[in-house]
């Protein structure tokens, strides 16, 4: 049985799929958290502010807003003020980006088919479970 501690094995496996989405994703010259962007902005349907995106993603403000401006930058979103909030920008997906999303989900899909396949549905359910729990203790911690 393997020894590594829980951290360090949910790293290489982030690691390990973070690299393999990159791989897969450069010849569409993006990332892997830049298709996390798209991927979102697409399932939403709509438009989302900036924040929403940081929120979503987990990462601090300046991230979020690099990997919005490299995305505009590349053609796949547009950026404007929120008419109701000036203080909020306002982030789309264009029709570039709207091309390519499908595509995008089926890799999506076949990775996650791929980190699960020797599991059954339930094993798989059990994982997702205890993994939003894992991410709750986390994401509440103070100390």
């Amino acid at each position: 049985m393997d020894q590594r501690d829980i951290g360090a094995l949910l790293k290489i496996i982030t690691d390990k799929m973070k690299a393999g989405g990159d791989a897969d994703l450069k010849e569409k010259d993006l990332t892997f958290s830049q298709s996390t962007v798209l991927n979102y902005l697409h399932d939403r349907r709509e438009d989302a502010t900036q924040k929403e995106i940081e929120n979503f993603l987990g990462v601090s403000h300046p991230a979020a807003a690099g990997i919005v401006s490299r995305l505009e930058q590349k053609g796949f979103v547009c950026s404007y003020a929120d008419p109701e909030d000036k203080r909020n920008k306002m982030v789309g997906l264009t029709a570039k980006a709207k091309k390519i999303t499908g595509e995008i989900q089926k890799k999506i899909r076949f990775g996650e088919q791929m980190l699960v396949h020797a599991l059954s549905k339930e094993e798989t359910e059990t994982l997702r479970r205890l993994l939003l729990t894992v991410y709750e203790n986390i994401d509440s911690y103070k100390g």
